[in-house]
């Protein structure tokens, strides 16, 4: 069996190299119910696909492994009938490899994140007024307040050395709490030096234990960020200059080398941020950072327009909108500045469905998805 879903919700692996998939329908799918999730195994490196033992749910959003092997995932609205042995639980543990899973005792609604300390104490986050942690491998829950909480929980990771980072979907929604206090109480993370942006999409830690955040780049905003170690809520925060969003999921390569997830686009961090896992050869068929022309999109469904962004030469360009059955929408000339520029496009008119948003410019052709929701 492949992967018989067309949205991705998780992609993880464990240490024995086996990958795993959370994939769902679109909402509003008849035969969906709770957009009909699955959580997809591999061990052939996603050369083939099946279906684990797990709880029914609408998605599959978050995994972690715990020091003894143990996986855990989140997911929401809560375990369904008739698979779940307790309805509404929002994590579920495996201690065969991803094989088969069971549902934990905790309700944190929708549930967006988990991690495990290096002491193997679990958290698990999402629509819950703060975060919950046991401290028994899951068999009872505590649920820790979170102050100046104004939205649902998104990210939640540990350092090697338990320290605590929460992310949140309202602006400047960042906590900390330390290994130490574990949980009791959190910080709000307040730097005057950090910028106003909207929840971090995922956190990596290089190898002095910096801390490198991606977040959704709103507005213009630098989209990653780096937390000096050690990491406590004061921490300075510096924000790397000509990177935009939004960005998502990072990953470390075998070389230390730290790449990005953007929309269409890749990023490669310019050195090696970590010690080689083992002997390797640096990819050098990809960009340090961006191509200068890739694009970004940033809809605004109030306005029904897109503002396209994107570095290039001077020049002159078209912007061309085309839809799924390769006809072109829109063509429009553009004069192009060398650096940065922006351009607003028109969605008015334009029924539901996936669009390509193509740019020609002086340093070659680049595209991107535009999904767009008529009404």
């Amino acid at each position: 069996m492949g992967l018989d879903r067309p949205l991705v919700t998780l992609l993880k692996s464990d240490r024995n190299g086996n990958l795993y998939c959370g994939i769902m329908r679109y909402l509003g799918t008849p035969a969906g119910g709770y957009g009909d999730g699955r959580l997809m195994r591999s061990s052939d490196r996603g050369q083939s696909w099946s279906p684990v033992q797990i709880s029914k749910d609408w998605r599959y959003l978050d995994m972690d492994e715990a020091p003894n092997g143990d996986l855990y995932c989140a997911h929401g609205f809560g375990a369904q009938l008739p698979s779940a042995t307790i309805v509404g639980s929002s994590l579920a543990v495996s201690q065969d490899q991803g094989l088969t899973w069971k549902d934990l005792p905790v309700m944190s609604g929708m549930g967006f994140c988990t991690t495990t300390t290096p002491n193997g104490d679990l958290f698990v986050a999402g629509e819950s007024a703060g975060t919950w942690r046991s401290v028994d491998q899951g068999s009872t829950w505590t649920l820790l307040p979170v102050a100046n909480q104004t939205s649902n929980l998104t990210l939640l990771t540990s350092t090697d050395q338990g320290d605590l980072i929460l992310s949140g979907g309202a602006m400047r929604g960042l906590f900390f709490s330390s290994a130490v206090e574990n949980g009791i109480p959190w910080h709000t993370y307040d730097n005057p030096d950090l910028p106003d942006y909207y929840s971090l999409s995922d956190v990596a830690f290089d190898a002095d234990g910096n801390a490198w955040c991606t977040t959704r780049g709103q507005n213009g905003v630098p989209a990653l960020f780096f937390l000096e170690a050690p990491i406590q809520s004061s921490s300075p925060l510096q924000p790397v200059d000509g990177i935009f969003g939004p960005l998502f999921d990072m990953v470390w390569d075998a070389c230390g080398y730290l790449y990005i997830y953007s929309t269409g686009a890749v990023l490669k961090s310019k050195t090696s941020l970590r010690s080689p896992s083992e002997p390797c050869t640096p990819v050098s068929t990809l960009s340090p950072y961006l191509s200068p022309s890739s694009i970004w999109l940033y809809p605004n469904p109030a306005s029904h327009t897109v503002t396209i962004q994107f570095q290039s030469m001077t020049g002159h360009g078209f912007i061309r909108l085309i839809n799924a059955q390769g006809i072109m929408i829109q063509d429009i000339l553009v004069r192009i500045q060398e650096g940065e520029n922006r351009f607003q496009l028109s969605l008015d008119g334009l029924p539901s469905g996936i669009y390509q948003v193509q740019l020609s410019c002086p340093d070659g052709i680049f595209s991107s998805t535009l999904i767009v929701q008529a009404g």
